[in-house]
């Protein structure tokens, strides 16, 4: 058998247990085990943290929208009159749908200080941000069309 930690191979005329390595001493289940474990602890921290970067990416991108439809309304809002101000209204409706969209499907939300939150751990901070964002979409989208008239 060849120890895992300091690639000894053992042979017959060692006079230790099978349980242990001749040449450092080591238990090599134990250290065999030991080795698993951080495997499993190494490949579950990957997998939180690709986790995380893919939520951010996904509630960040309504901000990247507020900051595009901001632009558009600067730009051209003023240029096309009250139809441009009703866009940049329907735009801002459709952007925080999308938004509470995203964190629905995903089950994470931003909270304060933008820290990335779970919806099992804050049920009840999920559910204002995600009633206060949709009654915010419903009023973007009754100003798009009072622009209109």
């Amino acid at each position: 058998m060849k120890c895992p930690k300091c690639k000894y191979i053992k042979n017959e005329k060692n006079a230790v247990p099978d349980w242990q390595c001749a040449n450092c001493g080591i238990a090599l289940e134990k250290y065999n085990s030991i080795l698993e474990v951080s495997d499993n602890q190494q490949r579950e921290y990957v997998r939180k943290n690709n986790l995380e970067k893919t939520i951010n990416k996904k509630l960040m991108r309504p901000v990247y929208g507020l900051i595009v439809i901001s632009i558009f309304y600067i730009i051209v809002a003023d240029d096309v009159g009250d139809f441009g101000g009703a866009i940049f209204w329907f735009m801002l409706s459709a952007l925080a749908s999308f938004s509470a969209y995203q964190m629905k499907s995903t089950g994470y939300f931003l909270g304060p200080f933008c820290r990335l939150m779970q919806r099992e751990e804050h049920r009840v901070e999920f559910m204002i941000n995600y009633c206060v964002i949709q009654l915010g979409s419903l009023a973007a989208f009754i100003v798009g069309i009072r622009y209109l008239n």
